[in-house]
């Protein structure tokens, strides 16, 4: 064999190693990052335990934890569907465990204005408005 030929099946040999190793390292790195998070508890009433809730309003919070640092969460309001107990569920971000707590509990009537009156208030007004057609005019 030629020196060239030599000189090129080296080269070729040292790529497929690199590929390989390269190929190796970006699956391992896959596998560990790709740990899917424990799905979140499904909401049940404080009250009877039921699985059943007619939600309200739902979204997402932040806010400051005891010791002052950021934290957040989403927040469910509704109505208990077996029982009619007005509820909240709650998704809180712990910053020294590094991981979601849930908490639930049950709204009393004034907690249940306080939460859903905006809500309800601009549901109302939506639906007080006209309906408004594609910038047709029409005259009734």
């Amino acid at each position: 064999m030629s020196l060239p030929i030599i000189i090129l099946l080296i080269v070729i040999g040292a790529v497929v190693v690199l590929l390989s190793v390269v190929v190796v390292v970006a699956f391992v790195r896959s596998r560990r990052l790709a740990k899917v998070p424990a799905l979140p508890p499904p909401c049940k009433c404080p009250a009877c335990g039921s699985e059943q809730m007619d939600v309200f309003l739902s979204g997402l919070w932040d806010g400051e934890d005891s010791a002052g640092r950021g934290t957040g969460g989403t927040s469910q309001i509704g109505t208990c569907k077996s029982c009619g107990v007005h509820c909240q569920h709650l998704s809180v971000w712990d910053n020294d465990t590094k991981e979601s707590r849930y908490e639930s509990r049950v709204l009393t009537d004034e907690q249940w204005q306080r939460e859903t009156g905006s809500a309800m208030r601009r549901q109302r007004e939506a639906s007080e408005q006209p309906f408004i057609t594609g910038g047709q005019n029409h005259v009734a």
